[in-house]
């Protein structure tokens, strides 16, 4: 949903309960299912089973969280209680308010599910620039990446397929379970990962993406509301190296509410905008001098965090697959004390310079 054509009180209702759900919505998005029913009752208490069910339902109604979680119509809340058996729906009013529930709330499964369809969002577009510089022919030669891009091709179509006119967009959890119909997750990933394996990203200069690029921009109407959900329910986290493109995809929120977004929109993100970015960002001639494509920027920052998220330079607190693998080293003070033992084991010298001298010998031998 492009916000650019809402008004300033229809951009402040967007993603709000605006009234009471009616008995058909209640069951559609409110409904607690028995994987549902068995997520809930994980939680020991009440208060906190009755929150969680009415989270679980305001994301699949509004398409994103509250921020207030709690902002939600009464009938909503006794909805939920009736189907969790609590007499007194009074007690949601416990229910812990603190920023990260929500996060919490999404469980690593989910995160790793969101970050699988960014993942495929953002490599799609190897795919598309393999297609321009191949034909049929060359590509039957590489059986595995046509049966990853058919994949992909079938699944992509499921993200991009439209939701009836009123409707709440779909939530990852609703977008994953369509998407199961057609390739399982680990089919999925295993698809994606064998089109960045035979077909290596271009460098962000290269504007022989502009064609791939301008076409996305095209769709930004169509997953804006996912990008929405990227933007504010993954917990990210990040290293120095992904600081700046962390920082910039915290900030599209102020960019995508802008009624007419301008390059004070993006003040310090200059330049993050490089190679064909620049001409489909800043020079857009239906636009004036100084206002900025917002998709276009939208999905510039996204190329970025997708960039920096595969170097682990920008991570999922939480997630499986999508975590900061530095979490995993051994504490300072506790290396200093095992330093000497470790590097005996595995027979490695004290100055990591020898050890990598050697390793560039090796290389060297092996390419001459």
């Amino acid at each position: 949903m492009a916000v650019e054509y809402l008004s300033d009180e229809q951009a402040r209702r967007y993603g709000a309960f605006v009234a009471d759900p009616t008995p058909e919505e209640l069951e559609r998005f409110f409904f607690l299912d028995k994987q549902g029913q068995a997520q809930a009752r994980k939680k020991r208490r009440k208060h906190n089973r009755l929150g969680w069910t009415v989270q679980w339902g305001t994301v699949r109604m509004l398409g994103t969280f509250l921020a207030d979680p709690l902002d939600v119509p009464q009938v909503v809340v006794d909805f939920a209680a009736e189907q969790l058996g609590i007499d007194d729906p009074s007690c949601i009013k416990q229910y812990a308010e603190r920023s990260e529930t929500r996060v919490r709330q999404l469980g690593r499964s989910s995160v790793d599910d969101a970050l699988l369809l960014f993942d495929l969002l953002m490599s799609t577009k190897l795919l598309s620039g393999a297609t321009r510089a191949s034909n049929k022919e060359k590509l039957k030669t590489f059986p595995k990446l046509k049966t990853a891009a058919s994949r992909m091709a079938a699944v992509w179509a499921i993200v991009l397929a439209g939701r009836p006119e009123g409707q709440a967009s779909a939530s990852v959890a609703e977008m994953m379970a369509a998407v199961e119909t057609v390739v399982s997750r680990q089919d999925l990933a295993a698809a994606v990962e064998s089109v960045r394996e035979l077909l290596p990203p271009p460098g962000a200069d290269d504007d022989g993406d502009a064609e791939w690029r301008a076409a996305l921009v095209d769709r930004y109407a169509t997953v804006w509301p996912f990008v929405e959900m990227l933007t504010s329910v993954i917990p990210w986290g990040a290293a120095e190296a992904g600081g700046e493109v962390l920082s910039a995809l915290r900030a599209l929120p102020k960019v995508i509410a802008a009624r007419k977004p301008g390059l004070e929109h993006i003040r310090g993100f200059e330049g993050l905008i490089s190679g064909s970015w620049r001409r489909l960002v800043l020079a857009n001639p239906k636009l004036e001098p100084s206002a900025i494509d917002r998709p276009a920027y939208v999905f510039c920052v996204l190329e970025l965090l997708h960039d920096a998220l595969r170097r682990r330079d920008v991570y999922a607190v939480g997630s499986g697959k999508w975590a900061d693998p530095r979490v995993q080293l051994i504490e300072a003070r506790l290396w200093v004390r095992e330093r000497d033992t470790v590097l005996t084991a595995l027979g490695l010298p004290a100055d990591p310079a020898e050890h990598l001298a050697d390793l560039g010998d090796l290389l060297d031998d092996a390419f001459t």
